[in-house]
């Protein structure tokens, strides 16, 4: 492992310390390049380090807290059967404790530190039982957490019999340090989530700044985004950009548009094509819609953080080489920084490749070795370091 290596200047995320998050512990990502590979086996927690640090760039909106713990569910209308609901699925992004006699379940706090371009931040979030009147009842707005009775209040209303409900107070804790001339800000929110009201109760607050961009291996079948993501495209007069993208793919593409199906009701993404004319995007295969989901996302990510989950999902080893070379590049000519997690032995040899011909600091690689009693700090290797260990040593990183 090489110690001279600097952060490359300008970016999003310096490093990163996870020190609690479902099952990580102290896990550190040190000296982040602009692209970064995070390898390993199965259940080494790749996954929940893209979890951890979408929550820590979004932190203050609980409906980015709810689609950043349903990542890994897949999207069903209606939803499935087994498929949580989104309190419950925020609530286990918590690392869980002991089942108590009482077989109420406890919650250790969430708890992550990161440095930044222009930032220092210290970010935690605890999650704790309550019981008692939604406010959406307008009646009665006090609730008492179970078995702290400093923390309890009456609950009455006349001639009513109020239904009692039971929820999760989420209490987040952050310090950011925005530079060295102002002093940092202590920031303290509670949010009561409650069962019977969901999530319906809260204005989303995403606060403003660089975007950070979550897709998850199935992201290119979300319609609705992409949609949304190439009419900002189109608004940002960058469309061409993402033609040229599908263009180097399939030779025959000629363009993408935005049309109407459905006797005119219902917007659709379209790729006009040599030979085949303007054909809506739901009937081509998924290494073209994988492909366009990548790169808009690098566009809305600019200046940011751009989170992909299983980055050769949908794509045949032959377009790996295509892809990754332009991705690298967009993601300098938009300031983008790109943590992705791979099972594919061709993708990390692809960005390998890439990291030969380029500056050592634009790529960089972490090992997980997954949990243990005695966890082992994920380890770090340069890009041009990766392709000797993979083809020189036959170590295998997936």
């Amino acid at each position: 492992m090489e110690n001279d290596i600097k952060t490359a200047p300008g970016l999003f995320l310096e490093s990163v310390q996870i020190h609690a998050f479902r099952g990580l512990r102290e896990v550190g990502l040190p000296d982040l390049a602009r692209v970064n590979l995070l390898v390993g086996k199965n259940d080494s927690g790749k996954t929940s380090i893209l979890e951890a640090l979408a929550l820590f760039t979004t932190r203050l909106d609980m409906w980015e807290w709810a689609a950043i713990a349903r990542t890994r569910q897949v999207r069903t209308s209606p939803r499935a059967m087994d498929s949580l609901s989104d309190i419950e699925a925020i609530r286990w992004m918590f690392p869980h404790g002991s089942i108590q006699e009482s077989e109420d379940e406890t919650h250790q706090p969430i708890i992550v530190t990161g440095t930044g371009r222009v930032f220092q931040k210290h970010f935690s979030a605890s999650c704790i039982r309550i019981r008692g009147i939604p406010p959406g009842a307008d009646r009665a707005k006090s609730f008492f957490v179970e078995n702290d009775p400093t923390m309890q209040s009456e609950i009455f209303a006349e001639g009513e019999n109020l239904a009692e409900d039971e929820g999760w107070l989420i209490s987040v804790d952050y310090t950011d340090q925005q530079n060295s001339v102002f002093p940092a800000r202590e920031n303290l929110i509670r949010f009561s989530l409650w069962e019977s009201l969901g999530l319906r109760q809260f204005p989303s607050r995403r606060p403003p700044g660089p975007d950070t961009m979550l897709l998850p291996p199935y992201a290119h079948r979300d319609q609705t985004l992409s949609l949304r993501l190439l009419t900002h495209t189109i608004m940002a007069d960058q469309k061409v950009e993402i033609s040229d993208l599908l263009s180097r793919l399939d030779p025959d593409i000629r363009g993408i548009e935005i049309i109407t199906v459905s006797n005119g009701n219902r917007p659709a993404i379209a790729i006009r094509h040599a030979r085949s004319g303007l054909v809506p995007l739901s009937v081509l295969g998924d290494g073209v819609r994988r492909a366009l989901s990548i790169a808009l996302a690098i566009r809305k990510a600019k200046d940011g953080l751009l989170l992909i989950d299983e980055i050769e999902s949908a794509l045949h080893v032959s377009a790996l080489s295509v892809l990754f070379p332009w991705m690298v590049e967009a993601c300098q000519s938009h300031n983008v920084q790109l943590i992705a997690t791979t099972h594919s032995l061709e993708a990390i040899d692809a960005i390998a490749t890439l990291a030969a011909g380029g500056p050592a600091r634009d790529i960089a690689a972490y090992h997980l070795t997954g949990p243990s009693d005695t966890p082992a700090p994920p380890k770090r290797y340069t890009g041009g370091m990766l392709r000797r260990l993979v083809h020189e040593q036959g170590l295998d990183v997936r």
